[in-house]
C-alpha cells in the first residue's frame, strides 16, 4: 500500500466534506502526515491553540461564544487548497527544521 494512502483514499487531497465530525477528522489526519502541529495551524489561522484542540476534539460546530462556523470554515479552505497547505508546511516548525538541515 502506498504510505501516502489509507484506506484506500489519498491524505494528501482529503475527501470534501461540510460536516464538523469529518472536516475535524480529515484535517487531523492531514496534520500527522504532514508533521505539522496544531500549534503551528493555530498560528496559521490566527486562533488560539485551545481553540483549535478544542475544535478537532470535540468537532462541534458551534463552540463557545464568538467561534462559529468561522475556523471551520477556515480549516476547510486550507484542506482544500494546496497553495495554502504549502504555506502552512513552509512556516510550520517541522518545515523550518528541514530547511535548516
Amino acid at each position: 500500500m502506498d504510505p501516502g494512502m489509507e484506506d484506500g483514499k489519498d491524505l494528501d487531497q482529503p475527501q470534501q466534506s461540510d460536516s464538523p465530525k469529518e472536516i475535524a477528522a480529515q484535517m487531523k489526519m492531514w496534520l500527522s502526515s504532514k508533521n505539522v502541529s496544531q500549534s503551528d495551524l493555530a498560528k496559521y489561522l490566527g486562533r488560539a491553540k485551545s481553540t483549535i484542540s478544542d475544535l478537532l476534539k470535540t468537532s462541534q460546530e458551534v463552540m463557545r461564544a464568538g467561534h462559529g462556523k468561522t475556523p471551520w470554515l477556515s480549516i476547510k479552505q486550507l484542506l482544500e487548497d494546496e497553495e495554502k497547505q504549502r504555506a502552512l508546511i513552509a512556516t510550520s516548525s517541522q518545515g523550518k527544521r528541514k530547511r535548516g538541515e
